[in-house]
């Protein structure tokens, strides 16, 4: 007794710390279902229970939170319990009318139908207690306070099955589901001890693990709430058609204001809508040196410009400008940072680029009047543009990153900043706060930072400046350690100096992000797009919950490490034959089981059926082995590769919109549509060809459902990669695997697409990153023949990388073969020339003595 006493105080104390992280995580969370706005193949079901279904013989409980959404059609099951395939308890809603049913039916028909009806009971987008308690001769089911009592039970409670939404069940089909979002369920025993709970938080793509015994609950098109957190979702697109349009953000009303010549769109965050004014008297600055700002004491915009001293200002009421702006010829200030200190009515501008030079300067004018007060903060802050700043108050403000030079010419070593500053534009004194290093990839700024004192984070915008067709990803920096991570997913972004603007603010009140992305025109069209994202935002790998095997799985996963052991074990023992080594000791025990199978991949058999092959060059293979690469078109290869890319990356692939953009950019929307459908039918028959690979699009992405049965070297060599990063030991196995796999060739080498180059650079950077650090390595320093297979795969996908060419060159003259030494290094010194048109830092005779 005491023994059990004990066991049911842990789990109510393991309850409470799921609880506690759900809510430090966020109290944004659960499943919402698709409903009628959608046909019946793409409703959301939800199954509770394996195969065998739960046995509750002497009674349950079942406990769940749930909200109703407005809609034009509520009707629908909430959830449907299934006893031995014969009895079930239904709840349904119709939030329209106000009124919830349980239903209990046998098989001769309806036995009792309980209702509960009342705007004050059945409520509309409030999370409800629902409460269902099954005894062998009673159920009682609770609304919140309300309770209806039927005075019969499940003949039956030896094999249970809990339906929420629509279900597949042979006997009890249906499709209507109401719109709605669950979250927090929980089962109990007769005896009130806790079975199983899914918070619904954490989540697998397709089902979701309960957090006590790791049952899984399978989930067919639903929408997890909690990716509200990580998915940035587009909320509008204006498009104008001049140069230049004016963008500001208010971040106490929530309101986006959009300005050209003659027109003001106000984007309304509260009730998603847009409003587009005909303005009726003057006009803001437009050139790309100028910029309009929310004035949040007046309620107005102001227009300026540097150039000149006269502030232009919006009547939001009148809907008028103040004047008409002056002639700026050259913009002198191009994406310079602002902002408006309330408290000093001032309007402080920083940085900027024009007339082929970076700006450090610090202008401050007052909104009252006046003139601009400018000086310059340089040699403290180097000059820059695309920097991104951030009010802090008291007259302080951050100013992080950018693009410039230290002199400020842009013809002298213009480069990325990698900093963060603190400014007091009413001293001028500066504060190096510390020296950060951004992502290659994404080391130019939006405009402004987000500045959260409370959580010591500020996030910013952050994109790559070198590319046309870039995209923006979320950077978040720890104010006390400047730690950085990238969080959500990317926002499509097409940068072209002066007519792109990317932006982002906070609105408190809905405790959401806003990007406001100004992408360059086509034809003098030019788009913004708004996105939201909830906050504080989170890591994709945050909401993931981790993959629980099988029993099935576990054995399998158990039988792979042995057979890996053993592999390595004979491998070991015929190379400590040529050498002395240290021994690594690995131990497994069966609490970490698990976790080690997960990280261990597949091992590669050569073989060429359902064979993808990416390294060296595009080729596939189908079922049988006939390699049917020739079956690939330009475009439909091209677009496979795209979207096997996006699958491998995470799992989730990518949008129409991103398709459309990067192949039919240009198209109107209904001839790219078209193409993509047409090219994506051709496709699909292909794939069938290969094998246990589909195309699918799910909660509007576009993935790749890769299959056990498929292998591709691309995917096996990442996996390889981050297995050994992850290892403490040397493993010789996996790092022969891992150059067998990539002595093949670089990744799409004859495939020169702009969108691919990301891609291949990561892969690359990894790999020789890894293999030049085992050059180093006491386990590999004295095996000649190992460290010369190390350096050809270095050289293959980096023919400039010097370390390897000095081992390579080394190992040869040692081994006697001095020609073939001093060819490799010729090969060498060539590429290194025609890559960076200069000569190694070294000679041949450097590196043989």
């Amino acid at each position: 007794m005491v023994l059990k006493r004990y066991a049911i105080l842990v789990i109510v104390l393991i309850y409470g710390i799921a609880i506690a992280t759900s809510k430090e995580l966020t109290d944004h969370y659960g499943l919402s279902f698709h409903s009628h706005e959608v046909n019946q193949d793409e409703r959301t079901g939800m199954i509770l229970a394996s195969e065998q279904g739960f046995n509750f013989r002497h009674g349950f409980s079942f406990n769940f939170e749930l909200s109703l959404q407005k809609a034009n059609l509520t009707y629908g099951y909430v959830c449907r319990i299934v006893s031995n395939d014969v009895e079930t308890l239904d709840l349904v809603a119709n939030l329209n009318i106000a009124k919830m049913n349980f239903i209990l039916c046998g098989s001769d028909g309806i036995i009792s139908n309980q209702e509960l009806q009342g705007e004050d009971i059945v409520l509309g987008d409030t999370w409800m207690n629902i409460n269902i308690s099954f005894f062998p001769q009673e159920i009682i089911c609770s609304v919140g306070n309300e309770t209806v009592h039927m005075p019969h039970g499940f003949q039956n409670m030896d094999h249970i099955k809990i339906f929420m939404g629509c279900n597949e069940h042979p006997a009890f089909v249906t499709t209507d589901v109401p719109p709605m979002s669950i979250r927090n369920l929980k089962l109990f025993d007769n005896k009130k001890e806790p079975v199983a709970r899914w918070t619904l938080d954490k989540h697998r793509k397709d089902h979701v693990y309960d957090e006590i015994d790791n049952i899984k609950a399978q989930v067919s098109n639903g929408i997890w709430n909690i990716e509200e957190y990580v998915s940035w979702e587009k909320k509008i697109e204006i498009s104008v058609n001049e140069r230049n349009p004016q963008i500001a953000t208010d971040t106490e009303h929530g309101r986006i204001f959009v300005a050209t010549s003659d027109s003001l769109y106000i984007y309304h965050t509260e009730n998603n809508e847009l409003q587009c004014v005909k303005t009726q008297g003057g006009a803001p600055f437009a050139s790309g040196g100028s910029q309009t700002i929310y004035d949040p004491v007046m309620d107005r915009l102001v227009s300026y410009s540097v150039l000149f001293p006269q502030l232009i200002t919006y009547d939001l009421e009148g809907n008028s400008w103040s004047s008409y702006p002056g002639v700026e010829g050259l913009a002198p200030i191009q994406h310079h940072n602002r902002f408006i200190d309330s408290e000093t009515n001032t309007l402080v501008v920083f940085g900027g680029y024009g007339n082929h030079a970076f700006k450090a300067n610090l202008a401050c004018h007052s909104l009252s009047g006046g003139d601009w007060n400018i000086h310059s903060l340089a040699p403290e802050v180097a000059p820059r543009f695309l920097s991104a700043a951030g009010y802090l108050g008291n007259g302080k403000f951050l100013v992080m990153g950018g693009f410039g030079s230290l002199s400020g010419k842009q013809e002298e070593s213009p480069r990325n900043f990698d900093d963060l500053y603190e400014v007091d534009y009413k001293t001028g004194k500066v504060r190096k706060l510390a020296d950060i290093t951004l992502e290659k990839e994404h080391r130019t700024l939006g405009n402004s930072l987000v500045i959260d004192k409370e959580s010591g984070k500020i996030y910013a915008l952050t994109f790559c400046k070198e590319r046309f067709d870039s995209d923006i990803r979320l950077l978040s920096l720890d104010m006390n350690t400047f730690q950085q991570d990238i969080l959500g997913e990317p926002i499509p972004y097409r940068f072209l100096d002066t007519e792109s603007f990317a932006d982002l603010f906070l609105y408190p009140k809905q405790q959401k992000l806003y990007a406001v992305v100004l992408n360059a025109g086509i034809n003098q069209q030019y788009k913004i797009n708004i996105y939201s994202l909830r906050y504080p935002p989170l890591k994709i790998s945050e909401i993931m919950q981790k993959e629980v095997l099988s029993d099935n799985h576990f054995l399998f996963g158990v039988s792979l490490i042995l057979l890996v052991s053993v592999i390595g074990a004979i491998g070991m023992w015929g190379y400590k034959k040529k050498r002395k080594v240290v021994d690594v000791q690995v131990s497994v025990d069966s609490s970490s089981v698990n976790s080690v199978v997960e990280e261990i991949p597949e091992i590669i058999k050569e073989k060429t059926i359902s064979c993808i092959r990416l390294l060296g060059g595009f080729q596939v293979f189908n079922r049988t082995g006939e390699d049917i690469t020739g079956s690939f078109s330009l475009i439909t290869r091209q677009l496979f590769v795209f979207l096997l890319l996006h699958s491998i990356k995470d799992g989730k692939g990518t949008t129409s919109q991103k398709i459309d953009e990067v192949f039919w950019f240009g198209m109107d929307k209904a001839s790219a549509t078209n193409n993509r459908s047409v090219n994506i039918r051709k496709l699909r028959l292909i794939l069938k060809e290969i094998g246990d690979i589909t195309l699918v699009n799910e909660n509007s992405y576009w993935h790749l459902d890769i299959g056990k049965e498929i292998t591709c070297d691309y995917y096996d060599a990442i996996n390889t990669i981050n297995y050994i990063k992850k290892e403490k030991g040397f493993s010789l196995v996996m790092l022969e695997r891992l150059l067998n796999i990539v002595s093949s060739g670089s990744l799409l080498p004859n495939m020169n697409v702009e969108w691919a180059d990301a891609y291949k650079a990561d892969f690359s950077d990894n790999l020789i990153d890894l293999l030049t650090t085992m050059l180093s390595l006491k386990d590999t320093e004295n095996d000649q023949k190992l460290l010369l297979c190390i350096a050809d795969a270095i050289l293959l996908h980096d023919t400039t990388n010097e370390e390897a060419i000095k081992v390579k060159c080394r190992i040869l003259y040692q081994q006697g073969q001095k020609g073939l030494s001093k060819q490799a290094f010729e090969r060498f010194s060539v590429a290194y020339m025609n890559m960076l048109n200069e000569k190694p830092a070294f000679e041949y005779q450097d590196i043989i003595h």
